[in-house]
């Protein structure tokens, strides 16, 4: 399963076996020194033939490899509903109308001009060729606005509860360059698997579900945001998903009992 899921563009870019991504988060990352690899140094290109070849183009301390893709996607269990209302609401506000169609047309992510190549930047050329759907927006809508995945900040003498995420996406003052988001990260990549296994995986479902929800609820777009990644999108970890429905219940048998 593991090799189907690294190998190749195609398998690293599409969306994740429900079984192979439990397989691969049961995984612990091991905490090893990094060193430069023989050749490479801070700031060489990346290249190979594994998704992140179509999203950065460069690399700051060595190309990403397994260890690294559980990680990000370990982060990406914990702020995938973040990332998604911040994209989705951002997406949204974008589009032409409220229409499924509209709505579809900015998830798709399509470059409005042209791509210029560059002659001298192969690599370059690659990434911004690839430069649509979730491997534009994670960078323009959540990137660029300054978020990143951190740990949790819970205050003193409070216990954590249990299941409660160990990184959480939070805003910085500061945005980065251009640079900064073409350069491989754990934490950038995170951010990308989040969009990818929401808007990526279930784009068509939660179009028609914001779209349905603004008809009935005109102006409500954070409500309809918030509907459409929990509900069409499907968010939330399966355990955290567990347990709000069956509150959910309880409220209703609750409500009848009384």
């Amino acid at each position: 399963i593991l090799a189907q899921v690294v190998s190749s563009p195609s398998a690293a870019m599409a969306p994740m076996p429900r079984g192979a991504l439990a397989l691969v988060l049961t995984l612990g990352v091991r905490a090893r020194e990094l060193k430069y690899p023989d050749g490479m140094k801070p700031g060489d290109q990346i290249s190979g033939t594994a998704g992140e070849f179509f999203r950065y183009k460069h690399v700051f301390v060595k190309p990403p490899d397994d260890e690294d893709r559980f990680y990000s996607l370990k982060v990406s269990e914990d702020i995938r509903c973040d990332v998604c209302k911040q994209l989705v609401g951002s997406l949204v506000a974008n589009a032409k109308g409220q229409s499924e169609d509209s709505i579809m047309d900015q998830f798709d992510g399509d470059l409005p001009q042209p791509v210029v190549f560059n002659d001298e930047d192969a690599q370059g050329n690659r990434v911004e060729q690839n430069r649509k759907g979730c491997n534009k927006h994670y960078k323009d809508e959540v990137l660029r606005l300054g978020f990143r995945p951190r740990k949790c900040q819970h205050p003193e003498n409070e216990t954590v509860p249990e299941g409660a995420p160990e990184f959480c996406l939070e805003q910085s003052d500061s945005r980065p360059d251009d640079r900064s988001m073409d350069t491989y990260s754990r934490e950038s990549e995170a951010v990308f698997y989040a969009c990818e296994s929401t808007v990526g995986r279930y784009g068509d479902e939660m179009a028609r579900a914001l779209s349905e929800y603004l008809e009935d609820h005109p102006g409500k777009i954070d409500e309809a945001v918030a509907d459409a990644c929990f509900k069409a999108g499907k968010c939330e970890k399966d355990a955290a998903r567990k347990e709000r429905k069956k509150q959910k219940k309880k409220g209703k048998k609750a409500k009848k009992e009384l």
